[in-house]
């Protein structure tokens, strides 16, 4: 069983990442100065503007929208709302912190947030293994998140090679890359999403 507090908690800390993300490009600037998160909020525009060099397709102001748009559902009111349907499975007695393996897109910016945010906000421990076409932001947003809270980091885990000791799997890919990760991850509980 998960414990209610646990996810309050992790409900408050990605709302304060939403805050800090929001801050990041918001149109006046200049109460930033005060801020303790100055150096993250500085950090990620620098790395907004040179995510092209990695990848061509991650222009600037794309970038900066899928980020903002992420930042806007991610406030306390929208976390507390979403997460209430999904009270009561957490429960049952079967239910326990689980390691879930998530094999992220790459085909747009932080195409991953919603399984990262998923596995972590109910408690879970996040083994991601990211697309080399993605794979700074959300490095540097867990490294935000470990800033709030370093317990939660602990529950981020980024994977190079193959992924080991998961309890689950998320994958997200081509219609070739589903069917192996189908016969690949079958005997795990999965979502394997393809080409729609």
């Amino acid at each position: 069983m998960v414990n209610q507090n646990d996810i309050e908690k992790n409900i408050k800390t990605f709302a304060e990442l939403g805050d800090i993300l929001r801050q990041a490009f918001a149109a006046g600037k200049s109460y930033l100065a005060d801020s303790a998160y100055l150096y993250y909020i500085n950090e990620i525009q620098y790395l907004i503007k040179n995510l092209s060099i990695y990848n061509s397709w991650f222009i600037e102001d794309f970038v900066i929208k899928a980020i903002t748009n992420i930042a806007n559902l991610l406030t306390y009111e929208n976390l507390t709302k979403w997460i209430s349907v999904y009270e009561s499975d957490f429960n049952k007695p079967h239910y326990k912190n689980k390691r879930v393996g998530v094999i992220a897109a790459g085909n747009i910016p932080l195409a991953v947030f919603h399984d990262f945010l998923c596995v972590l906000i109910t408690n879970n421990i996040f083994v991601g293994k990211l697309s080399s076409k993605d794979d700074k932001l959300l490095p540097f947003i867990a490294e935000i998140i470990g800033k709030l809270d370093p317990e939660l980091r602990r529950n981020i885990i980024f994977e190079s090679a193959n992924l080991k000791n998961i309890d689950a799997i998320i994958a997200s890919g081509s219609n070739n890359s589903a069917r192996y990760f189908k016969a690949y991850f079958g005997r795990y509980p999965n979502i394997i999403r393809k080409n729609r």
